[in-house]
């Protein structure tokens, strides 16, 4: 037979859980943003490129509406995601706060325990924005000298 120390418990870390998914999916998100943000900006930087180089306009402005496009419907994901996760931070808080712990205390320490983690997908982002920007760069100087 279980007692209410011993199902208080099994939930408090069930929240602890729920808690550091949910701040992780918000974190991964934003960065994810910024990211793509990122490469639409080099994009656009290209698509001038190509145009100055001599590409036909219509090549340009696809590559730069392209960007526009992806840019828009992934901070339209991002809005989404960050939205949810905040409301399932809330409510979690609320749960905690619902068994007389200090929610906020609460919060705050198992945010603290993810900043290795937070480090380790700001470190992935940027690894990935670099690429994505490299690959975007050699995919313009080449198509741009083969035309």
């Amino acid at each position: 037979m279980h007692t209410n120390a011993t199902n208080q418990d099994y939930r408090l870390s069930e929240h602890e859980r729920q808690y550091k998914q949910a701040c992780l999916s918000e974190y991964k998100w934003n960065v994810a943003v910024w990211c793509i943000l990122g490469f639409a900006v080099s994009t656009a930087f290209t698509g001038w490129y190509a145009f100055r180089a001599g590409y036909p306009v219509s090549g340009a402005v696809g590559m730069f509406s392209a960007a526009v496009n992806v840019l828009l419907v992934s901070i339209a994901a991002a809005a989404i995601a960050v939205y949810l996760a905040k409301q399932r931070k809330d409510s979690l808080r609320r749960d905690v706060a619902l068994m007389n712990i200090d929610a906020e205390a609460w919060s705050r320490r198992v945010e603290a325990s993810l900043a290795e983690d937070r480090a380790r997908i700001r470190a992935n982002g940027w690894l990935w924005t670099a690429v994505a920007i490299l690959a975007n760069v050699l995919f313009t100087v080449v198509l741009v000298s083969f035309w």
